[in-house]
């Protein structure tokens, strides 16, 4: 299976698509239909995330954070606060197409 990267247009061709898709819910043994529409799923997905307190999985995909109108701050932005994830910074400084010389 080859590798696909998340993009922009490709989220919200998705979103924008987004239509009840159901299936039997038999083959995973649950009575009734289930919805495998992509565009609820990755909502479902990214709701599971951060109720289990792994929200800071989500800072290595820009993609998504773009979509979710979030971003992770400069160091220099949170100057004076405490209580900082140092995760989202690492992450980030890992991203292949941060542009160079980007103030982490």
């Amino acid at each position: 299976m080859t590798e696909q990267k998340i993009t922009m247009a490709g989220l919200e061709k998705m979103f924008g698509e987004s239509q009840p898709q159901l299936v039997d819910g038999a083959s995973q043994d649950c009575i009734g239909e289930l919805d495998i529409d992509p565009a609820r799923l990755l909502k479902k997905v990214i709701a599971a995330v951060i109720s289990h307190d792994q929200g800071h999985i989500l800072y290595d995909f820009p993609e998504v954070l773009e979509f979710l109108k979030s971003r992770i701050p400069s160091r220099e932005e949170l100057s004076g606060h405490t209580g900082i994830d140092e995760r989202m910074f690492e992450a980030k400084a890992k991203w292949p197409n941060l542009i160079p010389g980007t103030q982490i």
